[in-house]
């Protein structure tokens, strides 16, 4: 990225674009703020959230190559009160300023699924449903008591 050595930072930088070193040196320096692992923006006096906020897709192409952005986030395809879920291999959220992208696991893009670069929104039917089986293990007394759902 040549416009990065002369100075011409993006919005958004990611490790790859430029090495790791030189993007923490850039943070410390000021020129540069730390979104999270290997993201970077080149905008050092935008609040970290507006940043994230205007770049969601950007990252989650890049962080996130092949998610399904579904359940209640794939209604209007764009993050709610500062979530995304996403069916990825991913193991763990990805915090943002912000934004958290839950990653859980699930099949891939099906017919009807929407393509937005490399990720997919999920059909309006698909969501319904997998909105639906995540509400049944977060609201029934039985999916409580089981170890790892999502309330214990």
């Amino acid at each position: 990225m040549d416009r990065i050595e002369r100075g011409q930072w993006p919005e958004v930088v990611f490790v790859g674009d430029l090495s790791r070193a030189a993007l923490s040196r850039a943070a410390t320096e000021g020129r540069a703020i730390r979104l999270g692992p290997g993201i970077y923006s080149g905008r050092p006096s935008a609040k970290p959230e507006d940043v994230v906020r205007r770049n969601w897709a950007q990252i989650i192409d890049h962080e996130l190559p092949g998610a399904i952005i579904t359940d209640r986030s794939a209604r209007l395809a764009v993050p709610a009160n500062g979530l995304l879920t996403v069916v990825h291999s991913r193991k763990r959220p990805l915090e943002l300023p912000g934004l958290t992208i839950l990653p859980r696991l699930g099949v891939g893009h099906l017919p009807g699924d929407s393509p937005m670069s490399s990720v997919w929104v999920a059909s309006q039917s698909r969501a319904l449903l997998e909105n639906l089986r995540g509400l049944t293990s977060v609201t029934s007394p039985a999916a409580r008591s089981r170890p790892g759902s999502r309330t214990s």
